[in-house]
């Protein structure tokens, strides 16, 4: 997957600043750090967001309506919180969960997730004629 813009909804200064490092030396990608929900959602409506990193719990709310969101743009999405998956609404729980506190290698992972196409198994034809 080519990223173009990651947006990062994180209410923590520095741990946005530390997950855009991350995002940008992973994928090269423009960071669009946001702080509330309302900030989220406008950037969000435009649409042009390849990526999304979710903190559950902004001052101003929890992401889940920015989730919904995301999900009608087929715009994939990590939730980055403290909360439990039984905290998730159904319809979020194929989401990636990044656990708060994390390591910088954690973030990894769970983009890596994200970033790598899933493998298709190859048919019985694309193999006859690549002559495998």
């Amino acid at each position: 997957m080519r990223l173009r813009k990651v947006m990062i909804v994180e209410d923590e200064a520095l741990l946005a600043l530390d997950e855009a490092e991350v995002v940008r030396d992973m994928t090269g990608a423009e960071t669009v750090v946001v702080h509330t929900l309302a900030a989220a959602m406008r950037e969000a409506s435009f649409g042009h967001v390849d990526l999304a990193l979710l903190d559950v719990a902004l001052p101003d709310g929890e992401v889940f309506e920015l989730a919904d969101v995301l999900r009608e743009h087929a715009t994939p999405y990590v939730f980055v919180t403290a909360y439990g998956l039984s905290d998730i609404p159904f319809q979020h729980r194929a989401a990636p969960i990044l656990g708060k506190p994390f390591r910088e290698s954690d973030l990894r992972s769970a983009l890596s997730i994200l970033l790598v196409p899933p493998v298709r198994p190859r048919t019985w034809m694309a193999h006859r004629m690549s002559g495998d």
